[in-house]
Formats: C-alpha cells, sequence, structure tokens
C-alpha cells in the first residue's frame, strides 16, 4: 500500500453527508470515498482548501501504490493550505454552537500530524518536484542541488522551477538567470505566467550590461500588473531618448500581447533575447 495513502487512511470520523439531492463535487467524493474526509471539518470554513485537498486525496488514491512526483507535491502545498487556514480557522470561537469549534480544533491537529508525516516520508525523495518541495519548503540544500543537475540534462521543464532557479543564479550567474527566465517563459501558459518574472529578467539583462532590455521587462511587468513607477528614472536608465522610449513602449505592448496569448515560443523574441545572452558570455569570456 502506498505511503502517502495510509496518510490519508488512518483517522477515524464519520462524514456528515447524508442523502442530498444536489451533492457538491467535494460532497460526492466524500460520499463515495469516505475514507478521505475523515479527518476534515464539515463546516463553511476553508472551503476552497478543503475542495482542493480532497481532490488531491482521490488522485493519489486513484494512482494506488506510485503517484506522480508532481501529483504529490500538489497535495504537499494543498495540505500546508488546508493546514494553515483551518489552524486560523480554529481560534475563531462558535458562539451558538462550540462544537464546531472543537471539529475546526481537532481538523487542525490532525492536518498537522498528517503535514508533518508526509514531509518526513519525501525529505529523501529523488524526483525534481520533491527535490523543489525540500529546498523551497524544508531548505533542504541537497533538493537545489539535484535540481541543478537535473537543469544542466535539460530534465527540468516546469516554468515555476525554472525561475525559482533563475533568481538563485541572479546574482552571481546572470547569464544564466536570463537563459533560465527565457526558457520558462518559453514553457509557461498563460495561466501559469506570473507578471514577477519579468522583473528577474530585467534585473538579470541589467546586469549583464542590456538597459533597453531592462526597461522593456520593467515596462512590460508594469502594463501587466498596474503598478507605477517613476517613469523619469525609468527613462533615465536608457539616456532620456523620447524616440528609443516610444519604441521600447511599443515593444513592450507587444511582448505583453503574446506572452498572453502563449506565444512567446514561436515569437521573434527568444532567438533576440538568447543572441544577447550569448554574447555577453562571449564579452565575459574575452574579458577574464
Amino acid at each position: 500500500m502506498s505511503p502517502y495513502f495510509v496518510l490519508i487512511t488512518s483517522f477515524c470520523f464519520i462524514s456528515l453527508l447524508q442523502g442530498c439531492d444536489r451533492l457538491s463535487p467535494t460532497e460526492k467524493i466524500c460520499k463515495n470515498n469516505p475514507e478521505i474526509c475523515e479527518d476534515l471539518h464539515t463546516d463553511g470554513w476553508c472551503k476552497v482548501e478543503r475542495a482542493k485537498l480532497v481532490s488531491d486525496r482521490l488522485a493519489v488514491k486513484q494512482a494506488q501504490d506510485q503517484p506522480q512526483d508532481k501529483l504529490v507535491y500538489n497535495f504537499l502545498l494543498d495540505l500546508e493550505a488546508y493546514n494553515k487556514c483551518i489552524g486560523l480557522a480554529a481560534g475563531v470561537q462558535h458562539v451558538n454552537n462550540p462544537g464546531r469549534t472543537s471539529v475546526r480544533a481537532r481538523a487542525y491537529g490532525l492536518s498537522s500530524q498528517s503535514l508533518a508525516e508526509l514531509q518526513a516520508s519525501v525529505k529523501d525523495a529523488q524526483t525534481p518536484y520533491l527535490s523543489f518541495y525540500q529546498w523551497t519548503h524544508l531548505a533542504n540544500e541537497r533538493g537545489l542541488e539535484r535540481l541543478i543537475a537535473a537543469e544542466k540534462q535539460q530534465q527540468i521543464a516546469d516554468p515555476q522551477i525554472l525561475t525559482a532557479l533563475a533568481a538563485h543564479y541572479l546574482k552571481f550567474k546572470p547569464e544564466k538567470a536570463a537563459s533560465l527566465y527565457i526558457a520558462a517563459l518559453e514553457q509557461v501558459s498563460p495561466e501559469q505566467f506570473q507578471p514577477d518574472w519579468l522583473l528577474g529578467a530585467a534585473t538579470a539583462f541589467g546586469h549583464i550590461g542590456y538597459p533597453e532590455e531592462r526597461y522593456l521587462f520593467e515596462k512590460a511587468n508594469l502594463l501587466l500588473t498596474g503598478r507605477k513607477a517613476n517613469q523619469q528614472q525609468m527613462m533615465a536608465s536608457i539616456g532620456g531618448n523620447p524616440e528609443l522610449v516610444k519604441q521600447l513602449d511599443e515593444q513592450a505592448e507587444d511582448l505583453v500581447d503574446i506572452i498572453e496569448d502563449g506565444d512567446f515560443r514561436s515569437s521573434r523574441w527568444p532567438e533576440k533575447f538568447r543572441a544577447m545572452i550569448a554574447q555577453s558570455a562571449a564579452n565575459s569570456s574575452h574579458s577574464k
């Protein structure tokens, strides 16, 4: 039996679902698989977190003895989110029905135990997503080492992992960081994309001697987020040339449209950016 499924089935609490005509997807799962929901609360708190966790548990159950790397990673994240939410809810006293407070407190205690056991069970896992979890959630540097080795073998395609590695390289290996940000933009879907990645790319290209590209990525981030910035300071970083500013602003709008449409990979941008990165690396090599 899978160690992940043992964690799910190790608690005993009767679900309070009784023959509703219209069951939600979560209620249907719990009715058909009561062991999945035995340790969870049943009131209206943390509905989103509970629904995600129940869905994950069903997926792990259906995967049987060999749940996928990313499946267990998502399970860990959603269990963390549920534990945090129900922990806050457990501190809220229910005046009219004190029993609900006790149920939430119980769910918090059991989810804390489940999370600790699941984290312990994956602390030495060698797979990419669980190595990523070890590094980012358990401060395990061996997880980072495995990810670096896997990326060198071109075994990492997830944009979240690529951008995390890019941020790691940013201060001491900016060409590598820039390359990873571009790789992430090639892989990401519009739904997964995070605008702050553009700020990382802006910093990387600024470090390797391309202030115009730094401006371009920063402007694209502003267009996507609606954040305010000191336009005069941004203009000064590229010499204050109004014609150049106009050109880069138009390019930033084009870049945003391409990213939002999911067309970055097939656009002209990756080849252009990689040529700049290669030129910077060549210049650095010659200067040594």
